[in-house]
């Protein structure tokens, strides 16, 4: 948190203002950076964050994922509609409450399922106890939704969804892949829409920002299937002092580091954020 008019969430050893619509944000951007700055020298981060303009562009390298009209079946092309009802043939897609011990305990084997199929390079170790006490404290601050496979009968993916105003955030999606081609991701992502835009009139559902870390299209889907677009904005990075010298040192090597963290998570971890730079000079440019 700051002392000043801006409040910025810590996350991941980062602090970062978030807003899909730009509305919470400070238009002021000297502002920001003057905040951010001493900010990031106060909570000892390695980096600020914030995005600007938004819908500024035709397209750019750094968006966010969102729907902010309601849903209709009848609007989407006769491929994504059969998608869609296959998905909700085939699954009971339902809140999860607190006191759900069944539906909470299956969502170990989904977990398990869903991350099995990452790439070692950032795939998380789990380990149940933890997992389950993440779920308890997920449980405690946002809305959780089921999928629950009808002729089994039993839960192959989840989702946690962060209520923040009149915006719906899409925290954690998780789907068993061996239930993909049963369309449970478009189901879901269906359910959740008809549930915040139509029935209790949200603002927009959002996926959030662009994803550099992870390999995934699930952005891409929400826009194919779901009709959701891409609000392109820009992306603003104030560094600590000490990072800000690595990340200006190892730039040029970027290339070479991300092959590296082909094997290695930490580096890994350090190209997507020599990534991230990336992105934020194609703005200046």
């Amino acid at each position: 948190m700051s002392d000043s008019t801006i409040t910025w969430l810590r996350y991941n050893g980062a602090l970062l203002l978030t807003d899909p619509t730009g509305r919470s944000i400070p238009s002021d951007q000297q502002v920001i950076r003057r905040d951010a700055r001493r900010q990031v020298l106060r909570q000892r981060v390695l980096f600020a964050r914030w995005t600007s303009d938004y819908d500024a562009f035709e397209q750019s390298q750094w968006w966010y994922c969102l729907r902010d009209k309601p849903i209709s079946l009848d609007a989407l092309d006769t491929k994504q509609r059969y998608r869609i009802r296959q998905g909700l043939k085939n699954a009971d897609y339902v809140r999860i409450m607190p006191g759900d011990d069944i539906l909470i305990s299956q969502m170990w084997d989904v977990a398990c399922a869903s991350f099995a199929k990452y790439p070692a390079k950032y795939r998380p170790h789990l380990e149940k106890e933890s997992f389950f006490a993440t779920i308890k404290e997920q449980m405690s601050q946002m809305e959780c939704w089921g999928c629950v496979e009808k002729s089994e009968n039993r839960l192959v993916g989840y989702a946690f969804c962060m209520l923040i105003g009149d915006i719906v955030s899409l925290q954690v999606v998780k789907v068993d892949p061996d239930y993909l081609k049963k369309e449970i991701n478009a189901g879901l992502a269906f359910t959740l829409c008809d549930e915040y835009l139509n029935k209790r009139h949200f603002y927009c559902v959002s996926d959030g920002e662009r994803n550099i870390r992870h390999e995934t299209q699930y952005q891409q889907f929400l826009c194919r299937v779901l009709g959701f677009r891409f609000s392109y904005c820009r992306l603003n990075v104030v560094y600590h002092p000490l990072v800000g010298v690595a990340v200006a040192c190892l730039y040029p090597f970027r290339s070479l580091i991300g092959k590296l963290g082909e094997k290695s998570p930490l580096i890994y971890n350090l190209y997507s954020l020599l990534r991230q730079e990336e992105i934020a000079r194609s703005f200046k440019s």
